[in-house]
C-alpha cells in the first residue's frame, strides 16, 4: 500500500503475435479482408510500424497484434495522406494500456 492506493499487476499470458486466421477470429473479420489488411498494413512498415509488425518467415507470417489494432482503428485515415500527417505517431505501449494489457491503480 502507498499512501493509500494499492498498485498491482495483471498477468498476462501470450504472445503480441498472431497469424491469420488469429486476426480474422479477434476482429470478426474474413480470411480475405485480414489478408488485404495485413498487405495495406505492410505498405506503412517504414513510415509507421517498423519491421517488426508483419514478420514473414519461411512462407510464415505472424502479425503484431498491437500494430494490427492500431491500423484497424486508423486505417481510414492512414488511406488518406494528409490525415494521416494529422494522426499521432504509432505508440504500442498506449495501444496495450487501452487494450488493458497493463496494470491499474487501484484506490
Amino acid at each position: 500500500m502507498n499512501g493509500g492506493y494499492m498498485n498491482y499487476l495483471k498477468i498476462m499470458y501470450g504472445t503480441p503475435f498472431t497469424n491469420i486466421k488469429g486476426l480474422t477470429e479477434q476482429f470478426k473479420i474474413s480470411d480475405r479482408t485480414a489478408r488485404t489488411m495485413v498487405k495495406e498494413m505492410e505498405q506503412h512498415r517504414d513510415d509507421r510500424y517498423g519491421d517488426l509488425a508483419v514478420i514473414n518467415s519461411d512462407g510464415l507470417k505472424r502479425i503484431n497484434v498491437l500494430a494490427f489494432t492500431d491500423f484497424f482503428a486508423h486505417r481510414k485515415e492512414l488511406q488518406e495522406p494528409n490525415l494521416a500527417k494529422q494522426l499521432p505517431s504509432y505508440n504500442p505501449m498506449s495501444v496495450a494500456q487501452q487494450l488493458g494489457f497493463y496494470g491499474e491503480t487501484e484506490t
